[in-house]
């Protein structure tokens, strides 16, 4: 499947749960610094390139998209996947070879908190 139909399909998502009220994940921002890579595509290009960019836009979309963080792993979801060792507890999509998108779980079971782009 191509970016262009990955991209489709996760708007379409997106439009069918805002016009039907079915909320996807909610996203929070671990600092103000993040918030702006992850939501203003020319912050996030100039800090990671173009092919990261719209990569973090693509997932961005895709976690909002998203019902729950056990959809996105028992679907792949982006590679997404719970880290070990000093990161436990936090999950991760991947990005471009080797940038991956860090995020953890809030005490709201529908909302998660974006941490990190990490190489």
């Amino acid at each position: 499947m191509t970016n262009e139909t990955q991209t489709l399909i996760i708007k379409l998502t997106y439009q069918v749960n805002l016009e039907t009220g079915s909320a996807g994940l909610e996203i929070e921002y671990k600092n103000r610094s993040i918030e702006r890579v992850c939501t203003d595509a020319s912050v996030a290009e100039r800090k990671y390139g173009s092919d990261i960019a719209s990569k973090i836009q693509m997932r961005i979309d895709q976690i909002r998209s998203a019902s729950s963080v056990e959809e996105m792993i028992r679907y792949h979801v982006g590679g997404c996947h719970l880290l070990r060792g000093n990161m436990k507890n936090k999950y991760a999509v991947h990005l471009a070879e080797p940038y991956r998108l860090i995020f953890e779980r809030t005490n709201v079971s529908i909302r998660i908190c974006i941490i990190e782009v990490i190489d």
